[in-house]
């Protein structure tokens, strides 16, 4: 599991956008990204509220992957 947290800061009036809008592009970043070996699905955000002078969402992504040998 991934998680990131993405903070706004309360002062200016729009902390709840901020984060919210930093939480889609790292959702976004992630959602269906697929390599060799690794494999993301189920990217989602979530709401967590005001917290000392910020606001702050959380992303999660699910992540999956292959070991991959290098021949030692």
């Amino acid at each position: 599991l991934v998680t990131m947290q993405c903070f706004g800061p309360l002062e200016n009036g729009n902390g709840f956008e901020v984060a919210e809008r930093l939480a889609i592009i790292a959702r976004n970043a992630y959602r269906d990204r697929h390599s060799d070996c690794i494999s993301f699905r189920n990217c989602r955000i979530q709401e967590i509220g005001k917290d000392r002078g910020w606001f702050i969402f959380n992303m999660y992504a699910d992540f999956t992957y292959d070991e991959v040998s290098n021949g030692y």
